[in-house]
């Protein structure tokens, strides 16, 4: 998510607009910028890795936990809707641009009328989504029972406030990453998983509805850490909201074509999920679980860099200093392929020991831990794609095109109408998660196409031969693996001892087959994976 050093303390902070930036030292200075959004990013998706194992433990695969991820979708796709998409596309550009400025009482005013905006408008989200509750859910899932839908709509009045306490704490997130200030913003992420592992250990007993409770709790928790850090930063709140404001319009203006992409989500979200509830039971809680040990790469590298070079860019962007908005983006291209790929190979390779272990206990199944497994081969072949999409949306975003990345999105959300709906019915729920791959992929190569189209001096950063080489090397990686794995099986035990055993060795032989073939292609390469593990 951000890419500037690490915090300073409030006044000391040296733009990196201003830095000397060339060739490794960019990718050196990315990603120890990156470093604690990384480390936020990798406990909250390790978190996520205990949350999913706890709920398969006590409640398994079944229609029950499909209908808690369907009310949880319910208020992740209207926070998706109102605030994820104006963090990163109007948020945290303009609120860098004025930080740049050192005009901090300005700062603040535009911070105060922004948080004061977003609590009215999810307060009356809130309120109307409670009451609509019972008919939301049975649009979204009318495939259900009824018994099933009831328990949605009680699952998701228990969640829709989260829908505030989470939207007021993004809001938190990027005043705090306009300053620079990452350290709370990065660790209260993890806040929400945590709540729904306490939840569910302490209050299993009463049934699903536990992993709400703590949701709701986790969301309170990371609202109530992102205030302390705010006021420790320097805001104080305001009850005035000026609506005149014309930073306040320029924010709604670049977040109005943002709205209308995040709408297009939100419509394929909810046609598949409607058609995950005409499949087999229990088809989506695979898909999640599969998701969760896909978004662990992710968190690792791509979030953590796209947003951590945002307000950089931004800074670039707006001082019209393109050699070095190139060189950042650039670099964050060619770190996000080069540490995808590897987890790509490694994890489709393991997919069912790294399930069994991660599931294969209390009422998860071995059934239930294949049918995990096979969602997480057809989700992982757009890790990499997946990875550079976020920097490349961002990458739009920093020069205040919010228009591009979302109007390539009803482009891709067709593809995935070709594949899902004629496929839900030929080959079940699988169909829908190969929608899902393919329609990230379009993306961003459709993205990626028209960001060299815009500025094609990008290639100039050799991001093509980058690539060409981390395939090879995945392709090394990815033979060394399958031999591996071959002859771990003629001795592998079922237990989780010999799981543990065949990932490691697997692992291990592979991220060095894939090093040493970089080596052989090209030190640079070798140069970029180096510094992001050292990090």
């Amino acid at each position: 998510m951000s890419s500037q050093a690490p915090e300073q303390a409030v006044g000391t902070q040296v733009p990196m607009a201003h830095a000397s930036l060339s060739g490794s030292g960019v990718a050196r200075r990315l990603l120890g910028a990156a470093a604690i959004i990384a480390f936020g990013g990798v406990l909250s998706r390790l978190l996520g890795l205990v949350r999913d194992p706890v709920m398969a433990q006590f409640f398994g695969r079944n229609l029950t936990t499909d209908a808690f991820i369907q009310a949880q979708t319910l208020s992740t796709v209207i926070f998706d809707l109102l605030v994820s998409g104006t963090v990163s596309a109007a948020l945290i550009p303009t609120l860098s641009r004025l930080s740049e400025a050192q005009d901090r009482e300005r700062f603040w005013r535009v911070a105060n009328d922004v948080l004061g905006l977003a609590c009215i408008i999810l307060t009356l989200v809130v309120v109307i989504m409670e009451m609509l509750a019972p008919l939301l859910v049975t649009v979204m899932s009318g495939g259900y029972q009824a018994s099933t839908l009831q328990e949605e709509t009680v699952l998701a009045r228990v969640m829709i406030p989260t829908i505030l306490l989470m939207g007021l704490s993004a809001v938190g997130t990027a005043v705090l990453y306009s300053l620079q200030r990452y350290r709370v913003p990065a660790l209260a992420i993890a806040s929400m998983n945590l709540g729904a592992i306490t939840g569910m250990i302490t209050l299993h007993h009463i049934g699903i509805v536990s992993a709400s409770i703590g949701l709701l709790a986790g969301s309170a928790l990371q609202l109530l850490l992102q205030a302390f850090a705010l006021v420790h930063a320097g805001f104080r709140p305001r009850l005035r909201i000026d609506f005149h404001d014309p930073e306040l319009r320029h924010i709604g203006q670049l977040y109005l074509p943002v709205a209308a992409g995040f709408a297009a989500s939100s419509l394929v979200v909810g046609v598949e999920r409607h058609l995950y509830s005409l499949a087999a039971p229990g088809g989506l809680t695979a898909a999640q679980y599969a998701t969760r040990i896909l978004q662990l790469p992710l968190g690792l590298v791509s979030t953590a860099i796209s947003m951590a070079i945002l307000p950089t860019i931004s800074r670039f962007a707006e001082a019209t200093d393109w050699p070095a908005y190139r060189r950042m983006v650039g670099a964050g291209l060619k770190v996000a392929a080069l540490l995808t790929l590897p987890a790509m190979v490694v994890l489709s390779m393991l997919a069912l020991p790294v399930v069994a272990l991660l599931f294969r206990h209390g009422a998860f199944h071995p059934e239930d831990a294949r049918a995990t497994a096979f969602a997480f081969l057809l989700f992982a072949p757009q890790l990499p794609f997946a990875a550079v999409d976020q920097i490349l949306i961002n990458a739009f975003y920093a020069t205040h095109d919010t228009r591009t990345p979302n109007l390539v999105y009803f482009a891709s959300a067709a593809i995935w109408a070709l594949i899902a709906i004629p496929g839900v019915v030929l080959f079940n729920w699988p169909a829908l998660v190969l929608a899902n791959t393919a329609m990230n992929c379009a993306h961003a190569v459709i993205l990626f196409t028209l960001l060299v189209r815009r500025e094609p001096l990008v290639l100039r950063e050799q991001l093509l031969r980058t690539w060409l080489r981390g395939l090879a090397a995945a392709g090394v990686m990815a033979a060394v693996c399958l031999l591996t794995t071959h002859i771990l099986a003629t001795n592998s035990t079922s237990n989780r001892a010999g799981e543990l055993v065949e990932i490691l060795v697997t692992g291990v032989l592979g991220a060095t087959a894939y090093i040493s073939m970089l080596l052989v292609i090209s030190r640079d390469e070798v140069q970029l994976v180096r510094n992001s593990l050292r990090r």
